[in-house]
């Protein structure tokens, strides 16, 4: 979409100079260009389940890899670079002071692993993490402990470990949406899975 939309807009900046120029030159004939981009939305299920994709259903830039993401099992990003992204479980939250969810909500969380076997560090940022719950998007929690980024890079050769929280809705499937750009080609991928409720 992107590579359309740039040089249409290029051509509609053009569009004032040219009806200009006609206005002022009688046999120079006016050119009028219309653009329509129908967008469709997925309608919300009845009952107030999250309607999207079917379940694992990888995104655009996935569909060329023959392997699919499965949540427990270590997962190839890049060259090098394996993630593996556990199964949703229930925690409660103890931190009054935490972010997104009061104390004593139970939230999802989904722990992650990251083993660096490139000869470049990996930070976390690659890798993002979007859920939805019911028919709405589920925010992000930070706690300090259990639902926190490590906020640190993994050398070549090392791993390491940090989990995503999300406020959830009780009874509500869960819809997992991750994707992962490479931070040195820029190229991406991504995928989605539809989930149980863990609460």
């Amino acid at each position: 979409m992107k590579r359309i939309i740039a040089p249409l807009a290029a051509l509609l900046a053009l569009l004032p100079a040219a009806c200009g120029s006609a206005t002022r030159a009688a046999s120079t004939p006016t050119v009028t260009v219309t653009t329509t981009e129908t967008v469709t939305a997925e309608p919300a299920a009845s009952d107030g389940s999250y309607s999207g994709p079917v379940e694992g259903e990888p995104g655009e830039t996935l569909a060329a890899n023959p392997n699919k993401l499965t949540l427990g099992e270590p997962f190839p990003m890049t060259a090098g670079v394996v993630v593996t992204i556990g199964a949703p479980e229930a925690h409660k939250i103890e931190n009054r002071l935490a972010i997104g969810a009061e104390e004593g909500d139970m939230v999802t969380r989904f722990a992650v692993r990251l083993e660096n076997g490139s000869d470049k560090p990996v930070g976390t940022t690659p890798l993002t993490l979007q859920v939805a719950s019911g028919d709405k998007g589920a925010e992000e929690v930070f706690d300090g402990d259990a639902c926190e980024g490590p906020g640190v890079e993994a050398i070549p050769g090392r791993a390491i470990e940090w989990a995503r929280c999300f406020k959830t809705e009780p009874g509500q499937k869960i819809a997992l949406l991750w994707s992962w750009r490479d931070p040195e080609s820029w190229e991406s991928m991504d995928g989605f899975l539809e989930l149980d409720p863990v609460f």
